[in-house]
């Protein structure tokens, strides 16, 4: 099924002829990196081996002629180009049922290092894993309630995302809890419980973890984000109810990038809001709009944004939003994770998720 996504991610690992596509007869001089636009439009970045961003721009070269990028130290780094076009195949993993691999209201979704995709299946009470090739591996959970975090070990009452490192971490959300579980499903340990104290949970939503394995949990219902380390010691508060700089009105989810900026979609408020990681507040994303009509998942790629909004948009921004793409989905959004490879979105009316895969070349400075 062919509708409205398709962009282009570039790696740049070796120095060879790279895709005609988009970008041709890429060069180096000394610390200059020149290239040949094959159209007008195109973000290219200049990223480290750690994935921050040196240098952006967007190509305003076509017909072949060359642009450039300069910095200092050419070894080690990649080249990012994406464009955006209306032709792309959209695969559906799931439908709606209670067999394995089949979902009932699924939301959040996290595609980890092997590339497993793993699918809270919210009404189902429980986590379905599929391999890269999309096919059922395990699941883990079940329904249980109980005021009591341990109790329930590893079962769930309407969880709503995840995230995946070392170790995974679901939202239980009508458990008002996290629960942390090792890579296999077995149940570790939990912490949080109803309440609007420090390190306690109303209804929470969304979750994100940075590079040194800190947790930031959308507390949506308290109307903050809270920040924790890995076995759930409370680091910090973030915001309040209202309209103002570090306030929300039912934050959904969050995102963080290798800057270990956070990204959080205030979905009432109509915005996206941007923090460092003490929880200074930086900007708010617009992504060229007035406002972001109700925002919900949020993923980063290589300080590249993906968001999905309520009326049905994907937007692919990056982060200086010198590049935004806004495109029309035909189906309703609820999360979304972006990868070297695909982009991952769920949809609740249809009980599935998509997958959109991209085309792809790889090369070595």
């Amino acid at each position: 099924m062919k509708k409205n996504i398709f962009f282009l991610i570039f790696f740049l690992f070796s120095i060879v002829s790279f895709s005609a596509h988009l970008i041709e007869d890429v060069k180096i001089n000394g610390n200059t990196i020149t290239y040949s636009a094959k159209k007008k439009g195109l973000f290219i970045c200049l990223y480290d081996k750690d994935g921050k961003k040196i240098v952006s721009c967007l190509s305003q070269a076509e017909n072949n002629s060359m642009e450039l990028l300069k910095t200092e130290d050419i070894k080690g780094k990649r080249l990012i180009a994406i464009d955006v076009n209306d032709q792309i195949d959209k695969k559906k993993i799931g439908g709606h049922g209670v067999d394995q691999g089949r979902f009932n209201y699924p939301s959040g979704i996290f595609v980890d290092y092997f590339s497993r995709l793993f699918v809270v299946d919210s009404m189902n009470d429980r986590i379905q894993v599929f391999t890269g090739n999309d096919l059922f591996s395990f699941e883990f959970g079940g329904f249980g309630w109980s005021t009591s975090l341990n109790d329930l070990k590893g079962r769930f009452n309407r969880p709503s995302d995840i995230v995946v490192g070392r170790f995974v971490y679901v939202v239980d959300t009508e458990n008002h809890r996290v629960a942390k579980f090792d890579i296999d499903g077995n149940f570790i340990s939990a912490f949080g419980g109803n309440g609007s104290k420090d390190g306690e949970f109303y209804l929470p939503k969304g979750i994100c973890m940075d590079l040194s394995g800190d947790i930031y949990i959308a507390d949506t219902e308290n109307d903050r984000i809270q920040k924790f380390d890995g076995n759930g010691n409370h680091i910090l508060t973030l915001g309040s109810f209202g309209r103002g700089i570090k306030q929300f009105n039912k934050p959904k989810y969050t995102a963080v990038d290798n800057d270990y900026d956070l990204y959080v979609t205030d979905y009432r408020n109509n915005r996206v809001h941007l923090y460092d990681r003490f929880g200074s507040f930086k900007k708010f994303l617009k992504f060229g709009k007035s406002f972001v009509k109700r925002p919900l998942g949020i993923s980063v790629y290589n300080n590249i944004i993906a968001v999905v909004t309520s009326d049905s948009k994907l937007i692919i921004s990056s982060k200086d939003e010198s590049y935004v793409k806004e495109i029309k989905l035909d189906f309703k959004p609820e999360d979304v994770q972006l990868t070297a490879g695909s982009v991952f979105i769920s949809c609740q009316s249809e009980n599935c998720v998509y997958r959109i895969d991209l085309e792809r070349a790889e090369y070595v400075f």
